[in-house]
């Protein structure tokens, strides 16, 4: 369930969980914290679990609920600030879970924390500390195109993806939504809004109900997107405009600090200069992904 992948770094395989746990206190691995941090997924995945019914449920619906486990409470709230009363919470869960392990580490006095879980980052940096996140212009892809480089002073908790041939249904054509937030929860759950309005009307997407393809889903009364055909230009730039209004948005209302928008090998960013391009950069190895995997939670 946990395997130790160098000094300070381990990974999770838990269920529906694949997650990379990365801290150091000023240059110090901290390895055994990190096995310890590791150690609290199945916690944090049971007391989950014997409340998923109300986490499928549009936020609005559970926002009163008394007594919430701290893992729904903290998914509700991420979601519940974009106002966009279709999300559920489980639009927030892997970020949360992310910022969670995060927080603990935090707690034991880490200086630099990397949280991947299954490319939702929640990322945590004090004093001098810096990161980079790699950004792959699809989902599942393996070669990056553009990274941020992060320092305490941006006040990034977390950067998160979204898009269509995910782990998770979209409404939208992107091929990729990268945004950058306070929390991984809140980057999970502005992520997912922002691919879902890069939705245009066009004979070469397909789509149909939630349910039809998975009964369980928490969104079985939407239309989800299930292929993408060939795209004519217009469409491409109708579909990032729409995703970038919304991210705007969001940008506007402090809840993002950026985004980019992938569609059809075409990107674009706000602001100007969120990302920078990768081009040949020799150091990619060393990159944080935030490409999503084959994990739901």
């Amino acid at each position: 369930m946990i395997r130790l992948l160098a000094p300070g770094k381990v990974y999770v395989d838990y269920g529906p969980v694949q997650m990379t746990i990365s801290a150091e206190q000023h240059g110090k691995f901290l390895t055994k914290e990190v096995e310890q941090a590791g150690s609290l997924v199945p916690e944090i995945l049971k007391s989950l679990a014997g409340v998923l019914p109300l986490a499928k449920q549009p936020w609005p619906k559970i926002r009163e609920v008394d007594s919430l486990p701290r893992v729904l409470s903290l998914m509700t709230q991420a979601v519940s600030r974009t106002k966009e009363k279709n999300l559920t919470p489980m639009a927030a869960v892997a970020g949360t879970f992310a910022d969670l392990i995060a927080d603990f580490l935090m707690s034991r006095r880490a200086t630099k924390v990397i949280v991947n879980n299954g490319g939702d980052i929640a990322i945590r940096l004090k004093e001098r500390e810096t990161a980079e996140i790699g950004i792959a212009p699809r989902v599942g892809a393996r070669t990056l195109t553009h990274y941020l480089s992060l320092k305490p002073q941006h006040e990034v908790g977390g950067v998160a993806t979204s898009g269509f041939g995910g782990r998770s249904f979209t409404l939208g054509i992107a091929d990729a939504v990268v945004v950058a937030a306070k929390s991984s929860a809140l980057a999970d759950a502005c992520a997912t809004l922002v691919a879902n309005y890069t939705n245009v009307e066009v004979p070469s997407i397909e789509r149909c109900l939630a349910r039809e393809i998975d009964p369980n889903t928490d969104i079985p009364d939407l239309m989800v997107t299930v292929k993408v055909g060939p795209l004519q230009e217009r469409a491409v730039q109708e579909a990032i405009a729409r995703g970038l209004a919304r991210a705007k948005e969001l940008i506007k209302a402090k809840l993002i600090y950026g985004s980019i928008i992938f569609v059809a090998g075409t990107f674009e960013m706000w602001p100007e200069g969120f990302a920078k391009q990768m081009r040949d950069r020799q150091e990619a190895k060393h990159l944080h992904s935030s490409v999503p995997a084959d994990s739901a939670v």
